[in-house]
């Protein structure tokens, strides 16, 4: 029998810490900010909508089959089921391609291994259609598979009929490849070599958005949990969010420490109802919030972006290829300099693409002055000023 160890929790340590608000994962600095002042948390059970077996297993392999730059975290959803600006959308959406489909017409999305999967309508036609006249050029095949590549942002896709898969860095081709196989088979699944793991996803199902060792409500108590899945549920206007804990024993399950943090949580606080309950050596914590803004009207664009570097004249030229067209108000360019932090989004250079168009759609391009420092250009969706989805990361070497 194969499991997680203690250590391996402790190498997944959480980068971001997470709230639940509005039916989306916000990041924040803590989450154990004091709640307003008289409120407390209403704890009470939960009536969490039943979820469905965990199909998404199939494109997750075990972890000695992972590129070596690729943690183990893995997010999974059913595209048509999710509101429009739900974190779910954004992480899938944001950093992919168009691929001929949009992406609410797909049955089910998988990122594992560095591999995004949709499956659903889609097929060899399709997906040539969406990538004739972009910087995506044929690469064979693989298998089943009908490849194609690029090396401005390096990126891979591999479609056969009813499934396209989208990788990008170094180690693209590797990711796809990894992807194909265990889809077919062909390799191990992670939930057949591990244990725990099994277990989680067991307990976890199919929800409209889920996602397994990575983020979730960054408490304290729960940093030593040998796998931590999280799932997220919309129904009208209501917006479920349940994150679970899997312990070494059912003693080490620290429950009263998990509803200590939670009373001095503002985001347990906001809520309309918290659960927190014990089944086994698995801690599950529910929450439920009504009347939130998950049925805002905007959504992450899909776009195939392409990025020319011109050092002679001291250019970037950015490149709307194809996908959907998008407010130019909506969209932000932002440089990384030599030295400077590489986490979070750096100082926005201003919304350039409004000075040029009202909508930016196939076709158009801005011209961005970099300089000898200059190492990475950004382009992202920013509708409102607390809401980002990074749409494209050009480096310059």
């Amino acid at each position: 029998m194969k499991r997680n160890t203690p250590a391996d929790a402790l190498s997944r340590r959480r980068v971001l810490s997470s709230v639940v608000a509005a039916g989306a994962i916000s990041v924040a600095g803590c989450t154990t900010t004091l709640p307003p002042l008289g409120q407390r948390v209403r704890f009470g059970r939960i009536d969490f909508p039943p979820s469905d077996p965990p199909a998404y297993r199939r494109w997750i392999p075990t972890r000695s089959a992972l590129p070596e730059d690729h943690a183990a975290a893995t997010h999974a959803a059913r595209p048509g089921t999710l509101p429009p600006g739900t974190i779910g959308r954004g992480l899938f959406v944001g950093p992919s391609d168009y691929l001929g489909t949009d992406f609410d017409e797909y049955e089910r999305a998988v990122a594992a291994g560095g591999a995004f999967v949709f499956e659903g309508s889609t097929g060899p036609d399709v997906v040539a259609d969406a990538l004739d006249g972009t910087g995506y050029e044929p690469a064979g095949s693989y298998e089943s598979y009908t490849l194609y590549d690029r090396d401005d942002t390096p990126r891979a896709v591999a479609v056969t009929d009813g499934a396209v898969i989208w990788a990008q860095g170094e180690n693209r081709h590797r990711s796809i490849e990894v992807a194909a196989d265990v889809g077919a088979g062909r390799i191990d699944r992670r939930h057949e070599t591990d244990d725990d793991f099994e277990a989680m996803t067991n307990a976890m199902g199919t929800n409209d958005f889920d996602i397994i060792d990575g983020l979730d409500l960054g408490l304290e108590s729960t940093a030593d949990a040998l796998v931590t899945g999280t799932s997220h549920a919309y129904r009208e206007d209501t917006a479920y969010f349940r994150s679970q804990h899997l312990f070494e024993s059912a003693e080490s399950v620290p429950e009263e420490s998990i509803k200590r943090e939670l009373r001095a949580s503002e985001t347990a606080v906001r809520a309309e109802a918290v659960d927190v309950r014990t089944e086994g050596r698995r801690v599950i914590i529910e929450t439920r919030t009504d009347g939130s803004d998950i049925g805002v009207d905007w959504r992450t664009p899909q776009i195939t972006w392409g990025a020319d570097h011109d050092p002679d004249s001291g250019t970037v030229t950015l490149r709307h290829e194809a996908g959907h067209p998008v407010d130019a108000e909506a969209l932000v360019v932002s440089k990384r300099e030599t030295g400077a932090s590489n986490s979070g989004f750096p100082e926005a250079d201003g919304r350039q693409f409004a000075e040029a168009y009202d909508t930016v759609e196939p076709g158009d391009t801005l011209e961005v002055t970099v300089g000898e420092s200059t190492v990475s250009v950004f382009v992202s969706f920013r509708p409102s000023e607390h809401r980002t989805s990074r749409l494209l990361t050009y480096n310059l070497s």
